[in-house]
């Protein structure tokens, strides 16, 4: 883009009497379009590894915990693309880390398929707070095909225990869409094909057919749809008697969300709650959930964007001060998008007083440094953030340490970009992550020169595009899925 803009600016002297206008502020030639395309290709080889299977792509995966202790996993993974292995810093423990990269190391030298390993770096977590715990509901269905015809019936194992036993109601067993406790005598008595009926949390008459009687209690099956709460009974005509369900796990809770609703934001550590609405639907008080950073709220103002959970549910700040945030959802499914604990927030409007590199991250760097090819900064705001990363992998003996920056504001982006800090001192420009849902800012552009950028899209299981991107693919040159 630079060098098709000073040609024009060239001609245009020519032709005409246009002043001399002062250079662009960032540094380094200009390069035509093929140059440019070279040098990023070049340099996102350099970063991520050259492509194996498909052109022009690499292929990065989030690890699993499972991957600590499962090397036949890593394996599979890498027979299947993957060119990346990415360990997210903000979950598990050195312990856990040292075995994923040990497999990584060992499963890529079996299998003759290169793959380097990306850290991220946890960041400030600036997340939801905790929720009130949900009703303990249990429920099965049976699988159905396009038309809404039975494929299979649901399988349900019904465990006998003593009353007030506590019991883990996990589908632990092969084979069975639930496991549920129940209290009652008899029922070995039970023969295969017997009907135990009762009413479920729904309201709707239900039916399960014993399947057959095993130590471990009854494998039945369900032609509809259960739900199972504490305290359900289940009825059998012959022989006559009567189980009940015994109690199940709390659920963790959630806040269902739709356009146009208000929701508050606080800095309280008490739960979180879902609105309060009378007998006539209307709301008395809105729903309320917590910030693990409330500090940030004197920062924002009213009329700034407000994101949840990677761009998924979306807002504007109505009104704020020191204790809350007043926040009318804009952006939501249109049967509405449930906000849990634990949730990222994003401010795509505001420029945030908070560091990228926490006191954990600078802890966690050494690993980093010693194990990984690439690191990812979390979070970044301003120049400074990069220089320091930068200064501590020099200290730490890695300047050439691979690095991708997640910039997520346009703020950030301006910031980063204009005063070449993504560039600076690097033997490999850095990969620049742009959070796109929630930014809507270009960064192909001639600020980045030689780096490498990925831009936010996603896609469903079933392959369709979603309405609000959440995570990031490579484009152009650098063409990856993060999953």
């Amino acid at each position: 883009m630079r060098h098709s803009v000073e040609n024009v600016l060239t001609i245009l002297r020519r032709i005409g009497d246009l002043p001399e206008i002062p250079p662009p502020r960032s540094s380094g030639q200009a390069v035509d379009h093929r140059g440019g395309a070279e040098a990023v290709a070049r340099n996102a080889a350099r970063l991520l590894g050259a492509p194996i299977d498909l052109e022009d792509a690499s292929i990065l995966v989030t690890l699993p915990v499972a991957a600590a202790t499962n090397p036949e996993l890593v394996e599979d993974l890498l027979e299947a693309g993957m060119t990346i292995a990415r360990i997210n810093a903000a979950h598990d423990d050195v312990p856990v880390w040292e075995q994923m990269v040990h497999n990584v190391r060992q499963a890529s030298a079996a299998t003759g398929r290169p793959c380097r390993i990306t850290m991220d770096l946890a960041g400030t977590k600036l997340r939801t707070g905790p929720l009130q715990p949900a009703s303990p509901v249990l429920s099965a269905k049976p699988r159905r095909d396009a038309c809404g015809r039975l494929c299979e019936p649901a399988q349900i194992l019904l465990v006998p225990v003593q009353a007030g036993q506590t019991h883990q109601a996990t589908a632990s067993a092969r084979g069975v869409d639930a496991v549920i406790p129940f209290v009652g005598d008899g029922w070995k008595a039970l023969q295969p094909g017997t009907a135990l009926r009762g009413i479920d949390a729904s309201g709707r008459q239900r039916t399960l057919r014993v399947r057959r009687l095993g130590p471990e209690g009854l494998w039945t099956t369900a032609t509809h749809h259960w739900h199972f709460t504490p305290g359900l009974r289940l009825l059998v005509e012959k022989p006559r008697l009567e189980l009940r369900i015994d109690a199940l796990p709390a659920q963790d809770g959630c806040l269902l969300l739709r356009p146009g609703d208000h929701l508050r934001l606080t800095d309280a550590c008490d739960h979180g709650r879902p609105a309060v609405i009378d007998a006539e639907g209307h709301v008395l008080k809105p729903a309320q959930i917590g910030c693990t950073l409330p500090g940030v709220f004197c920062q924002v103002e009213p009329g700034q964007r407000i994101a949840f959970d990677d761009g998924r549910i979306g807002g504007v700040i109505v009104s704020a001060n020191r204790e809350c945030l007043l926040v009318k959802i804009t952006n939501a499914g249109s049967r509405g998008s449930r906000l849990r604990a634990d949730q990222g927030i994003n401010f795509p409007d505001t420029t945030l007083a908070l560091p990228a590199l926490t006191q954990c991250d600078r802890a966690v760097l050494p690993f980093v440094a010693h194990h990984a090819d690439i690191v990812s900064l979390s979070f970044v705001q301003q120049p400074s953030d990069v220089e320091e990363l930068h200064s501590m992998l020099q200290q730490l003996g890695r300047p050439d340490l691979g690095v991708i920056l997640k910039i997520e504001t346009r703020h950030a982006f301006e910031n980063c970009t204009r005063s070449g800090a993504v560039t600076q001192q690097r033997s490999i420009p850095p990969l620049i992550a742009d959070q796109r849902a929630t930014t809507d800012t270009t960064i192909d552009d001639g600020r980045l020169r030689d780096s490498a950028t990925a831009m936010a899209s996603h896609r469903r299981d079933d392959g369709r595009s979603r309405p609000a991107p959440r995570t990031a693919r490579y484009h152009g040159p650098v063409a990856a899925g993060w999953w």
